[in-house]
């Protein structure tokens, strides 16, 4: 069934980021971004919060519904979406224009929100909402994007619970748990290329990916954290990374200065001779059909 929506043009006060979570943001240093981040469902209202790093305005368009996925649609012009003035007519069909938050430092105010309530007194929706974004660039750039924090958990579930035992299971082996990993979300979205980054650092307080694809700044990219078992991932979607250059930028826990890491569970690394030893996105994006040891060349992906 797909789920009527309205948009609701003035914020209220339950649903606004608190000062903690923008200095968090802010600072490359929010230890659960997903908690702030996505789709937050807030009393009766459905907020939607996306950061994208350079970003000057967003929409949100919702895409079909597919297995797990729930469906929803936006209301397309004022008289549609409420009678009494709550909701507002939408930039294009279907689309909602999101409002930029205040209160971040200059030079990282990539925080969008839209706030949506249910027609008719139905419940919002919940759980791995598909929608994608258009964003606006200075310059007159565009792109259109999918947002990393709607998604679940992607790690298997079974081999983390295996890793943390100490006993990796042959079926969710760490390697092609843990790294950088090039792939289709084919169950979850199917037609949804990007890298998955996932990495074991359970002392962190936060983590974030950084590489060429968005200037090596640890606020682009915040990783989020599966608490049970320390691990911290992300799926960065529609940039084509392999060849890339990545890091994983980590703040302790103990108060320390963040520090960039190289990917423990790297597969490809830049070659020394060129002057460094940074990792780079495989470009196997089938962790079974790599071979063990040594350079393989194998692309499948688009």
């Amino acid at each position: 069934n797909i789920l009527r929506l309205r948009q609701v043009l003035e914020v209220p006060d339950s649903c606004r980021v608190s000062d903690e979570d923008l200095r968090l943001l802010g600072s490359a240093a929010h230890p659960s971004p997903r908690r702030v981040l996505g789709p937050q469902v807030i009393g009766e209202l459905l907020v939607i919060r996306c950061w994208v790093s350079g970003a000057e305005a967003l929409s949100l368009r919702p895409c079909a519904s597919g297995p797990g996925r729930p469906g929803f649609a936006l209301a397309s012009s004022a008289a549609d979406a409420d009678a009494e003035g709550s909701g507002g007519a939408l930039p294009q069909p279907g689309c909602a224009r999101m409002a930029r938050v205040a209160g971040l430092p200059e030079g990282c105010q990539w925080l969008f929100e839209a706030v949506f309530a249910a027609k008719q007194g139905g419940a919002v929706p919940q759980g791995d909402l598909d929608f994608e974004l258009e964003v606006e660039y200075g310059g007159g750039a565009s792109a259109k994007l999918s947002d990393p924090y709607s998604l679940l958990p992607l790690l298997p579930e079974e081999g983390l619970k295996a890793w943390a035992r100490g006993a990796p299971s042959e079926e969710h082996p760490p390697a092609a748990m843990f790294g950088a990993r090039h792939m289709e979300l084919l169950e979850r979205r199917p037609g949804l290329w990007g890298t998955r980054f996932a990495v074991w650092a359970p002392h962190a307080k936060s983590v974030s990916v950084v590489g060429d694809f968005n200037c090596w700044d640890g606020r682009a990219h915040p990783m989020c954290k599966r608490d049970d078992f320390g691990v911290w991932e992300l799926f960065v979607s529609v940039w084509d990374l392999r060849g890339k250059k990545y890091a994983y930028q980590v703040t302790p826990a103990n108060g320390g200065p963040p520090v960039v890491k190289t990917d423990p569970f790297g597969s490809e690394f830049v070659d020394p001779v060129d002057g460094g030893h940074d990792a780079k996105v495989p470009h196997c994006s089938d962790f079974d059909r790599a071979a063990w040891g040594g350079w393989f060349a194998w692309a499948g992906a688009p």
